[in-house]
């Protein structure tokens, strides 16, 4: 049966031996975190315990030291599928906390060497990560990321247009060879005014959806998408802290954008994403 342990004592007696803490997030202290006990493959994960000071506490539970640091740490950090599956691992715990109320979630790898070094360090912060937990409580994170195909060759065109006064008078046989000729520059050409039209399209999608919070983001490096809809090279991306309810208003609305920039010809495509823990908008504690 899956354990959660409140503790406002940690003084060296309950760090298991070999182990630190890892941590999975920050939430109300009174909290009872029932959504754990539905966790795939609860066995492996029985040992959860809740660290409270005042009125936040911390997810965490034992995991061996070794397996994060030293030379054994090493190997499994470079091991792309031992990564993985802690990732998933560590998101599963996040969606299922995220069921019982707000969480302050933590990055994937965080640990503690003790249970005193994670009560001190949750005492410090305990009004940063109060704050929090009220500002989001009821909200969610979701992404908006605009995607474009940038080597069609409808966009090189107008691209080509657009950089090239004259391209539009040479025959199509000469536009088409020139078009080979400086493919690549051309590509990168339409790459930076499909960023800017992203912008753009997001900017009024925010302003449209009044988030409580929003961050315009520029594209991750090489992030493609191939599907039946959404396809190409993300261009920039638009993350949203709403409330609960907005996102059926969220989905609603960007299922007409994508028939509306498919009517006036533009490159861009949207697809939304969540929700998702709020990483976004967390505090920096130091």
């Amino acid at each position: 049966m899956l354990r959660i342990e409140a503790q406002t004592e940690g003084r060296g007696a309950s760090d298991p031996a070999g182990s630190s803490f890892y941590l999975y997030a920050f939430v109300d202290a009174e909290r009872k975190l029932e959504s754990l006990s539905s966790i795939p493959n609860a066995e492996a994960c029985a040992d959860f315990r809740l660290f409270r000071v005042g009125t936040v506490a911390a997810l965490a539970a034992p995991t061996p030291t070794a397996d994060f640091i030293g030379a054994v740490g090493e190997r499994n950090l470079d091991d792309p599928a031992w990564v993985a599956a802690r990732c998933r691992r560590h998101e599963a715990v996040l969606e299922l906390a995220m069921r019982d109320g707000a969480v302050f979630p933590a990055g994937f790898g965080t640990l503690f060497s003790s249970a005193e070094v994670l009560l001190d360090f949750v005492g410090r912060h305990e009004r940063q990560i109060a704050g929090f937990l009220r500002e989001t409580a009821d909200h969610e994170e979701w992404e908006v990321s605009a995607f474009a195909i940038l080597d069609g060759h409808d966009l090189l065109e107008r691209t080509a247009a657009s950089e090239w006064p004259d391209f539009l008078s040479l025959s199509a046989g000469a536009r088409y060879l020139r078009l080979c000729r400086e493919r690549t520059a051309l590509i990168a050409s339409a790459k930076r005014l499909a960023c800017r039209a992203a912008v753009s399209l997001l900017s009024e999608l925010q302003h449209e959806l009044r988030p409580s919070n929003a961050v315009l983001r520029p594209p991750r490096p090489r992030l493609r998408v191939t599907g039946n809809e959404i396809n190409g090279e993300q261009v920039g991306s638009l993350v949203l802290l709403i409330r609960s309810e907005q996102a059926a208003a969220l989905r609603t609305t960007l299922a007409s954008l994508n028939p509306a920039c498919v009517k006036v010809g533009s490159p861009l495509r949207l697809a939304v994403s969540g929700p998702w823990p709020p990483y976004s908008f967390r505090p920096t504690l130091d």
